[in-house]
């Protein structure tokens, strides 16, 4: 059974590189990836320092897999942008890269009509498993971490969201774990399935 904890302090410089670098090799094309290292260690700096978002991490000493749970994902990236203003690391791995800096300026910006059915309810925002641990229930035992951190917390439901391609795998993976897909929405010109999942609460 894969071990999966929630880092409530800031763990060793190697560890935080290989949450880096896992972050990058398994999504090459988000825009944070995109933007550079730098920029990738700034949001998980952002996100270990904030009282809003919770980072679990799957295996202690070798690092299998990631997921990062945000109570107020509608104004992550606003926050990213806002709390890193005077960050000259942000602005130069920005510039580097011009597409993706306006992807994040954009969704810090956008005032997104949030369907009735995730209103209010925190998010997944990041899910990731490295390439050799996938299919060994990493991603499984991630959301369940997640899910108990909910519950104790008196909150009975979440979402995620991830590209509606009826080739991607994440679609059944979510599907599979008792997530319903709720709607739909074109975000940098890709579209997206809001999938949310309710949860039983704790017996006491």
């Amino acid at each position: 059974m894969t071990n999966v904890v929630s880092l409530n302090h800031f763990p060793s410089d190697i560890y935080f590189s290989k949450i880096v670098h896992s972050h990058i090799e398994a999504l090459p094309d988000s825009s944070l990836s995109l933007m550079g290292k730098k920029m990738v260690e700034i949001y998980y700096r952002s996100v270990l320092a904030s009282p809003y978002e919770t980072l679990f991490v799957a295996g202690e000493q070798s690092l299998d897999g990631v997921a990062v749970l945000s109570l107020q994902p509608h104004n992550l990236m606003k926050r990213l942008v806002v709390d890193n203003l005077v960050n000259f690391n942000f602005y130069s791995s920005a510039l580097s890269s011009i597409t993706p800096l306006l992807k994040i300026i954009s969704s810090a910006l956008h005032e997104t009509k949030e369907l009735p059915a995730i209103h209010d309810l925190p998010e997944v925002v990041q899910l990731f498993t490295l390439k050799e641990k996938q299919g060994t229930g990493v991603g499984t035992s991630l959301l369940n971490h997640v899910e108990d951190f909910l519950k104790e917390k008196g909150i009975g439901g979440y979402f995620v969201k991830t590209l509606t391609d009826p080739a991607n795998p994440a679609l059944t993976f979510y599907r599979n774990r008792g997530f319903i897909v709720v709607g739909n929405c074109v975000m940098n010109g890709q579209n997206f399935s809001f999938c949310t999942k309710r949860l039983m609460p704790q017996k006491r």
